[in-house]
Order: structure tokens, then sequence, then C-alpha cells
């Protein structure tokens, strides 16, 4: 071991193992709080340490950005690109049409962006100076309770702890700004539930961050219950005399099922794997479910027969 990214490479590699969100074990929050008080030790008292153990020919200790406890953490939390820990703010919702949240969309909106801050580099704390990570809320910036999720109280959503504070953006990072964001909703989003999307600052160029919730507008045809979609296809049952192929088209594309002469209305057919997405990476899909109504008869059609 030469220099701290060595360390921080060895933590990480532990810190995966060993957090609560990734560690089912009833020991893992006293575990990874002994992982980040050996970390932060060892950290402050790098260049001692390997005095002790009488290693020569040591590098320079880094102190820059780099070296952060909290750059670790991206592994974990999937922190994005523009900057160090994000924490927690409170979203804002994003409504969507059923097509574009069950398909994805880029949008150019007005929205509330964290952009990163250009003082600290994202840090949230001054030049030569180091955060910690908050063990109340083991780095995320929040706590997930039987209500949802809320900021954590004791870092006051940021994530980590400090001595000193970035005058500029008072220890979070990143600066809210209100402006045109260039960003995309990928498929698979959990509608009701906050996300963190990339984004892109129209007027500057600079990358960013979008805290939102997803939602929908109501649709006449289809409808989202949790994993499933749900819609109505309109079936002429007087004259189902035998079994029959029909086909619908859905925002993810054509469909084909059989209805039998036993269908009568209200009866749904369910069609597995073919609603919609269940995580970004659109490897898992819910179903399909499509509930059978009477065909409309036209009023000429009443008359005449």
């Amino acid at each position: 071991m030469k220099d701290l990214s060595d360390l921080k490479a060895q933590f990480r590699q532990l810190a995966l193992q060993t957090h609560p969100d990734h560690n089912p074990s009833g020991k893992a929050h006293q575990d990874f709080l002994q992982l980040i008080q050996a970390y932060e030790f060892a950290q402050t008292h790098f260049d001692e340490i390997l005095a002790e153990l009488g290693i020569e020919d040591v590098e320079e200790t880094i102190k820059s950005d780099e070296a952060q406890i909290d750059d670790v953490f991206a592994d974990l939390f999937d922190f994005g690109t523009s900057g160090r820990v994000i924490g927690y703010q409170e979203p804002e919702d994003l409504y969507l049409d059923v097509q574009d949240f069950l398909k994805g969309k880029e949008f150019v909106q007005m929205r509330a962006a964290y952009l990163r801050c250009l003082d600290c580099f994202g840090s949230g704390v001054p030049q030569g100076e180091s955060a910690k990570i908050c063990t109340h809320c083991f780095g995320k910036g929040y706590l997930q309770t039987h209500q949802g999720f809320k900021g954590c109280k004791v870092c006051k959503g940021k994530g980590r702890k400090m001595v000193k504070a970035c005058s500029s953006c008072n220890g979070f990072g990143r600066l809210k700004v209100k402006r045109k964001q260039k960003f995309t909703v990928p498929a698979g989003l959990e509608l009701g539930r906050w996300h963190i999307l990339e984004s892109v600052d129209v007027k500057t160029r600079r990358p960013g961050q979008l805290f939102i919730i997803p939602r929908v507008y109501k649709d006449s045809r289809f409808q989202i219950d949790q994993s499933d979609l749900l819609c109505d296809c309109a079936v002429d049952f007087k004259n189902l005399q035998q079994t029959k192929r029909l086909s619908l088209t859905t925002p993810l594309g054509p469909v084909s099922f059989e209805v039998t002469p036993q269908s009568k209305p209200g009866d749904q057919v369910t069609l597995e794997g073919c609603g919609p997405f269940l995580n970004v990476q659109q490897t898992k899909r819910g179903n399909l479910r499509i509930r059978l109504v009477p065909k409309k008869v036209g009023f000429f059609k009443k008359l005449f027969g």
C-alpha cells in the first residue's frame, strides 16, 4: 500500500460487503460503523501507520478531492457523476403520459436541478478539509420509514458530516437552480417513489441531478396497477361461436390473445411478461391484464340490424 488510493480501494471492497443495504446480517450496522471508524482513522494517520510498519518510499499522501471518503459510495448508492454524495432533497412530481412512462422519453423542461458547486467541486467542504460519512443514515442522506423516505435530520440530507462546510453550498456539494434542463426518463422507474435523474443545464451545459417522483396522467384506455398494465378490449360476444384470436395495440407494442365461446363480459386475460418494465435495466416486466367488455353497437346498427 503506497498511497490513499490503495486504502480507498480496499475500503470500497469491504464497504460493498458490509453495508446494511447489501448485507442481511443482523450485525451489518455494527460492522459497517466499525469499518467507517477504522477507515477514517487510517485516513487521518496514514503516514504514521506506514512509518510504524516500516514501509519506506511512501508516496505523498493524497489530500485532494479524490481522497474524500464519500467518493467510495458511488458504488453503493449510484450517486451520479457530477459530484460526490448527492444526499437527499425534497423531490418534485413529474407527470407523464402513460406511453412516455412505459417507454421512456427525453425531455427539455423548466425544472429545479442541482448542479455541482464549483467552489468545492462537489465535496461540500473547502479545499484541504474532509467530510465524514453520517453514521445515522450510513451516507445516503435519507431514511426509509413506514411513511416513505425522509431526509436524515442528523446530516440534514447531506449524507455526510463535516467540521467546516463550503460557504457557497453550505456543505451540500450542489447549488439549486431553476432553469431548463435536458433529461431522459428511462422506462422501468417505480411510480410514486423518488428517483434521481441525470440532467444537463440547457444554458450552461453543466451536468446536474433532478429529484423527481414519477406520476402518470389519467388515461381512458390504459391504467397502471403496481407492476401490471390494465386495459379493456371490446368483444362481440353475440357472434362469438368459436375460439377467436384478437389483437390489441398497447403503448409497448401489439399483442394477440384468444377468447373462447365460454368467455363473458368482465373476464380478464393475463399475458405474462407483456406489461411495464420493472427496472431501468429492462430485464423484468410485469403483466398485461386485458378486461373483456361488450362491443358497442352503433346507432344505425341498432335501428336496421
